[in-house]
């Protein structure tokens, strides 16, 4: 109904309160200025720098140097990059590389941390990299191309035909956009431009997992990479702007959950609804509209029960019509009426409940009790 409180519905909807969100984008503004040395202003109470510092407090880590740099552009590119369709793999692989110096990189991430790895077939080289435990993947397979362009630099190589086989799309993409805004890419297509001044380089696309022999021993040294431990302090390469969007994002979940347990007010609603929480919106947004309204007029205390429906002078009697004794309210029909106690027993596992039990209960089998009653 139109009277259901707004601080209710943002908690069904996992919506962030206004004022949360503005801290939320001053922290990532502020985050995003101060790491590229922009920063001209002066620390005030309650101004963005403070709103960073709150998070920085809670995560040291997030002093550490960002991958992400202010945009720039290289629009001159002595390579090529190459993303031929898999069934061009499958039909005759060995005519994509038949020639030249051959490579293949690859990235990985597991539980134990990232790493990247460097398979050379023509000459023959293997080599593994660990990258720590905060690297992405995409900077792992950027990373292991620079590695791999490296050991050709250091080879000395002149007048050859070098090729770099990677399965990531997205790193080639990136290598091949004229628009950077990645330290890790800036400092790949910087040598990149290094080879190329003196041998032809093609960076080319191959399918992953398909059987590809050279891709799938990068893939091992990838792997063997991200299990290996990192000598040196953490980040091994700049903080991938994914880890700051993700603290300050678990600091606004929490903030909202904290703001909706502390809150006055809304009695009924806070007694049913634990907070804002992904999986239960998910649930909540999959319904019909009608079964939507009925969901959010129970669990806000805001529906057609006639207790409320009274308090607004739509109904002379706030009594239950099911069993008459009580107030029809959203806690009574759902934790105690005792004229749907088997209803009740079936759907939720107990004839009576607390009004906290309903915060457990998954939004579908709230739904089913509440047509169960003959009061939807």
């Amino acid at each position: 109904m139109r009277t259901a409180p707004t601080e209710a519905l943002e908690a069904l909807l996992s919506l962030p309160r206004l004022h949360i969100e503005a801290e939320a984008g001053a922290m990532r503004a502020s985050y995003r200025v101060k790491q590229w040395g922009q920063w001209r202003g002066r620390v005030q109470d309650g101004g963005h720098v403070s709103a960073l510092n709150q998070l920085v407090e809670r995560d040291k880590l997030l002093e550490a140097p960002s991958d992400k740099i202010p945009l720039t552009y290289v629009f001159k590119k002595n390579y090529t990059v190459e993303i031929p369709r898999r069934e061009v793999w499958n039909q005759d692989p060995d005519a994509l590389v038949s020639h030249g110096l051959v490579w293949f990189t690859d990235g990985s991430k597991t539980l134990e941390g990232t790493g990247a790895g460097v398979r050379g077939v023509r000459p023959r080289v293997e080599l593994s990299f660990p990258l720590g435990k905060h690297a992405s993947v995409f900077q792992a397979e950027v990373f292991a191309i620079s590695a791999c362009v490296s050991e050709n630099l250091k080879r000395g190589y002149s007048n050859q035909h070098i090729q770099i086989c990677t399965d990531s799309q997205a790193a080639l993409h990136a290598l091949k956009s004229p628009r950077i805004t990645s330290q890790v890419v800036l400092e790949c297509t910087n040598s990149l431009a290094a080879l190329g001044q003196k041998n032809k380089v093609r960076l080319v696309w191959v399918p992953g997992h398909s059987g590809v022999a050279g891709n799938e021993e990068a893939d091992v040294l990838a792997r063997k990479g991200s299990s290996d431990t990192l000598t040196g302090p953490e980040p091994a390469i700049g903080l991938p702007y994914s880890y700051p969007l993700g603290s300050i994002d678990n600091w606004t979940r929490e903030k909202c959950q904290e703001d909706w347990s502390r809150g006055i007010g809304l009695r009924q609603a806070r007694l049913l609804i634990k907070g804002p929480g992904a999986a239960a919106t998910r649930s909540l947004v999959n319904l019909n509209r009608a079964s939507i309204s009925i969901i959010t007029g129970l669990l806000t205390g805001h529906g057609r029960l006639n207790k409320h429906l009274s308090t607004i002078g739509l109904s002379p009697d706030s009594r239950c019509r099911l069993c008459g004794t009580s107030d029809e309210d959203s806690i009574h029909v759902l934790c105690h009426c005792p004229r749907v106690i088997v209803n009740r027993h079936r759907l939720f596992g107990a004839g009576y409940l607390a009004p906290e039990d309903i915060r457990e209960v998954p939004v579908d089998r709230v739904l089913a009790f509440a047509r169960s009653t003959g009061l939807f």
